[in-house]
């Protein structure tokens, strides 16, 4: 009897030295067993909240910062040349009113922004470095970031395609247009 309960009391003192429980941590501790999902999700969100800030401040930099491509476009030519490559477009640049209307997708997509069509509103959507122009078909006025402006002629339909007024919406961006007569010769930079 002796040597049974000799027996169980070192079986009991070696079971309670090897399983006992952890050193106790307060609540929500890193060393606390049990931490809740909400404190990691809290402690997540403080802790990336700032560095969340600072890729949204630096992403505004490099926007800024975007290499502008260089577009020359020749009036009524299909021929088009970005950064010195040629490339073709399926409406040639037009003069109406005064004014040069080049295809809404191809001046956009090429100057870097991104282009949506609203067929249900017959509104072109254009955003770039978080500036948005929409312009719409047979208005004579454009928004750009909410700022309502006017045109000198307003959007057009041409061949199936949208004809937007290449200076308006390039200078909406930040771009230079010159205008060489002499070749009618359209430069975008």
């Amino acid at each position: 009897m002796k040597k049974v309960c000799g027996l169980f009391f070192c079986a009991l003192f070696a079971f309670l030295l090897l399983f006992r429980p952890i050193a106790t941590a307060a609540p929500g501790d890193v060393t606390d067993p049990f931490v809740t999902k909400s404190w990691t999700d809290d402690y997540v969100e403080t802790s990336f909240a700032a560095i969340e800030a600072k890729i949204a401040e630096m992403q505004k930099s490099v926007a800024s910062l975007q290499i502008r491509p260089t577009i020359i476009l020749y009036l009524n030519s299909t021929k088009a040349y970005v950064n010195g490559l040629e490339q073709s477009i399926d409406v040639a640049p037009s003069l109406k009113q005064d004014c040069t209307f080049v295809p809404l997708r191809f001046i956009g997509e090429k100057m870097g922004a991104k282009v949506d069509w609203d067929e249900k509103n017959q509104q072109v959507l254009y955003s770039l470095a978080g500036k948005k122009v929409v312009l719409t078909i047979g208005s004579s006025s454009m928004t750009v970031d909410g700022v309502q402006q006017q045109l000198i002629a307003a959007p057009f339909l041409a061949q199936e395609r949208t004809m937007v007024p290449l200076r308006a919406v390039a200078e909406a961006f930040g771009f230079q247009v010159d205008w060489l007569e002499a070749e009618k010769k359209i430069e975008i930079k």
